[in-house]
């Protein structure tokens, strides 16, 4: 399984079909924040914990390419065997489970959950959300894929077609998320206002009740001072 040559054709070898999957590939974004040692760190972690110990054998790659806010995109290449290693071989049958979309989410989450541990232990208060732009309630419009051609020339700081659509949809995704904060800091300064109204007006009413209770002692003390 160390050796990647022998580990593919061995696992070509298993299938009969000619158009069978040999390998499933999933692409994680790695943080900025964190140096490649911690990237490399927080990849093994996630690897052992979800596919490792399923049985499956990992294949990983790291690479850098440009991001379309001009900075750097880190980012792992996993490529999956589709039969899990029983004793020194594969086993006869594919585990069917692993392409189940509930599967697929549940390593998405876990991925999130294992890269904010490590952004909280490095200190940093961003954190990773597995889920997609509409399930979080934000009005995002995704980025397209540049193609190989034009991440290349994007690489080399040539502006392309792809290249600016993307850098336009990011400067429009910033503005719709300042759009979104400020409404959020609006609703939750009129919750705070109506709490704190509302709280005022409970006071009164409670004063109000307090006030006939107070009176008959108050005629006596002034009965006695005359």
């Amino acid at each position: 399984v160390y050796d990647r040559e022998q580990l593919w054709n061995k696992a070509e070898n298993c299938e009969k079909r000619k158009d069978a999957q040999v390998a499933r590939e999933i692409e994680i974004s790695l943080p900025r924040e964190l140096d490649f040692e911690k990237q490399k760190s927080l990849v093994r972690e996630f690897v052992q914990q979800e596919f490792i110990s399923q049985g499956m054998v990992a294949d990983v790659s790291y690479h850098t390419s440009n991001s379309n806010d001009g900075g750097e995109n880190p980012h792992a290449h996993i490529l999956l065997t589709m039969r899990a290693i029983e004793e020194a071989d594969f086993a006869t049958k594919k585990n069917r489970d692993w392409n189940k979309k509930e599967t697929l989410i549940g390593w998405r989450e876990a991925w999130a959950d294992c890269a904010n541990d490590y952004l909280e232990a490095a200190g940093v208060q961003e954190t990773i959300d597995h889920r997609s732009y509409l399930d979080q309630g934000l009005a995002i419009e995704p980025t397209i894929h540049l193609g190989k051609e034009a991440a290349h020339m994007e690489r080399q700081g040539i502006a392309t077609d792809r290249g600016d659509i993307n850098r336009e949809i990011t400067h429009q995704n910033r503005i719709m998320m300042h759009v979104q904060a400020a409404a959020s800091w609006m609703k939750q300064k009129t919750i705070d206002i109506y709490q704190e109204i509302r709280d005022r007006l409970q006071e009164h009413e409670i004063q109000k009740q307090l006030v006939p209770e107070l009176e008959p002692e108050q005629e006596k003390e002034r009965g006695f001072s005359r």
